[in-house]
């Protein structure tokens, strides 16, 4: 039935590509043009073929963050190769730090030998923020992703993936209608799959620690979340970027952490959303509350995070699609400063965010 229903779910993601071919088709036949409008078919299928075989040998590339490597997160590097290990996993293409909260599994094509090309992406504040514990614990998540042997769910995923790229494009207006409707019918064959990742976590660290861990990133998620929301979206509508973002997750961390409890709280209560791929945070923690973290840091050295937080920040603002101009959390408070009326006050966030040594 599982299998069934991925490869349905499959199909229907390619359905309006062949549409498009066939309306394609339709237009050439009636301009006499078929047999040009087939060959040319048939040219891009053997380009793409072409393509296919020349890059199996090529490690995955990640365009949307920081690069990883041993020389400059030796501690990082540490937690992922014991991961690895544990799970059996030989090698991994890369590691790649990216803004934001959360981890993501990257999976590529088999190389010649067949073996998978293999990655990781790690929301740069989840892993300042977590503990090692905690970030082992989400690292086997990951680990249920890159070692799922349901070849059909994981292209599935993948598709499902594609299809959220679709909503964010304003070119994909037309078929709004359709990447919404595609995601919620195969919702279920995307939710198994997170299961079987929080499964694989439980039974490499236990039950306890991989519900913390989820807490853990649900805080990350929320703290993010209510910084772009409340500090930094109304400087991208004035495109202006903060060239850094943790002096301004240390203010809301430090000031308004019952922002944070509030919107934790909201995930645990959140009805079951059909457009949501991920277990609700409640099953995740068993419905168990667990106090906030002592501190916006967990015990992980970050080499170099002041650079890891610029470039991060930059990769943030790029896919905005808008041209920005980066500032200082210092020069944004001038700017603010200058234009606020006489007598009123700038946000605290941002007061607090110009003060911070990160920045």
């Amino acid at each position: 039935m599982i299998r069934r229903s991925c490869f349905a779910g499959i199909i229907l993601s390619y359905l309006p590509a062949l549409v498009a071919a066939g309306l394609i088709a339709a237009v050439a036949a009636w301009a006499g043009a078929l047999a040009t409008a087939l060959w040319l078919a048939v040219a891009t299928a053997v380009g793409y073929a072409y393509l296919y075989a020349g890059t199996r040998h090529q490690r995955l590339r990640y365009q949307g963050g920081v690069r990883a490597a041993r020389e400059n997160q030796p501690e990082l590097a540490a937690v992922v190769d014991e991961v690895m290990a544990r799970a059996g996993i030989r090698r991994l293409d890369g590691v790649w730090l990216v803004p934001g909260a959360g981890a993501g599994a990257l999976t590529g094509h088999r190389d010649w030998l067949g073996r998978r090309h293999l990655g990781l992406t790690i929301g740069l504040l989840t892993a300042a923020h977590l503990d090692t514990a905690e970030l082992k614990a989400v690292l086997a998540h990951e680990v249920g992703h890159l070692t799922d042997t349901s070849r059909l769910r994981l292209r599935l995923c993948a598709r499902r993936r594609h299809a959220s790229t679709k909503l964010k494009r304003r070119g994909s207006r037309l078929l709004w209608w359709y990447w919404n409707w595609f995601l919620k019918v195969t919702r279920q064959p995307a939710l198994e799959s997170e299961r079987h990742a929080d499964q694989v976590a439980v039974s490499m660290y236990g039950a306890q620690l991989a519900a913390r861990a989820h807490h853990r990133v649900a805080e990350a998620t929320a703290l993010h979340g209510i910084t772009i929301g409340q500090i930094v979206q109304p400087l991208w509508d004035r495109r202006i970027t903060p060239a850094t973002l943790f002096a301004a997750y240390e203010a809301v961390w430090t000031q308004s952490p019952e922002h944070v409890r509030d919107a934790l709280e909201a995930l645990m209560n959140a009805p079951d959303s059909p457009d949501d791929t991920h277990p609700g945070l409640a099953e995740r923690c068993g419905g168990h509350r667990y106090p906030l973290a002592p501190g916006l840091r967990g015990d992980l050295p970050l080499g170099r995070l002041a650079d890891l937080d610029r470039r991060c920040s930059a990769a943030l603002a790029r896919e905005q699609r808008y041209l920005m101009t980066a500032m200082s959390w210092s020069e944004i408070m001038a700017g603010l400063e200058q234009e606020a009326p006489q007598g009123e006050a700038p946000p605290e966030g941002a007061v607090a965010a110009s003060q911070d040594p990160v920045s």
